[in-house]
C-alpha cells in the first residue's frame, strides 16, 4: 500500500512540475512538452515523460514495451503490453478495433538508440490508421526516475 502512495505522490510531483514548467527539482529532461517529430509521414510523434504518465492515469490507454521479452519480465512500465515476443508484434498488438479505440498508444524501448521500437510505432500506426505516441528516452529514463513499474524485480 505504502508503495503505490509512494508512486502516486511521484506521478503526481512530475506532472507538476511539468505542468507548472518549474525548473525546481528538476523533472527528467524528456519532461518538456511533446513535440511532433519522427519520420515525416510515419505517424509517429515523439513524447515525452508526459505523455506516458497521462496515458497511465487514462483508462484503456494502450503502453506497448518493444523491449525483448526478458527486459520486459524484469521491470516494465507498469501496465505495459510486451509484444517483441510475438512472431509479428504488430499482429500481436490485438485488433485494428482496439488500436483505433484507444484513447492514446505510447511506444518505448530501451532508450532513444531503440530503432526497433521506432519501427513497431510505425507499423502499429499504419495497422491503425492512425498516431502512435514513441517515448523517445525510454526505460532508461523511465526507471532512471523511479516511475511507475512492475514486474519480477
Amino acid at each position: 500500500m505504502f508503495r503505490i502512495a509512494l508512486n502516486v505522490c511521484v506521478v503526481m510531483a512530475v506532472i507538476g512540475l511539468v505542468l507548472q514548467g518549474s525548473n525546481a527539482g528538476r523533472a527528467p529532461a524528456s519532461a518538456q512538452p511533446e513535440k511532433r517529430g519522427g519520420e515525416p509521414g510515419s505517424g509517429v510523434i515523439d513524447a515525452r515523460v508526459d505523455v506516458v504518465l497521462r496515458a497511465l492515469v487514462t483508462p484503456q490507454s494502450l503502453i506497448i514495451d518493444a523491449r525483448e521479452p526478458g527486459a520486459f519480465l524484469r521491470r516494465h512500465v507498469r501496465g505495459a503490453a510486451n509484444l517483441a515476443g510475438a512472431g509479428d508484434p504488430v499482429a500481436g498488438a490485438g485488433t485494428g478495433e482496439r488500436m483505433r479505440s484507444a484513447p492514446m498508444i505510447v511506444v518505448y524501448g530501451e532508450s532513444a538508440d531503440s530503432v526497433e521500437a521506432r519501427i513497431l510505432a510505425i507499423a502499429l500506426s499504419r495497422k491503425a490508421g492512425r498516431t502512435i505516441n514513441y517515448y523517445v528516452a525510454g526505460w532508461q529514463e523511465w526507471s532512471q526516475f523511479g516511475l511507475p513499474s512492475e514486474g519480477g524485480g
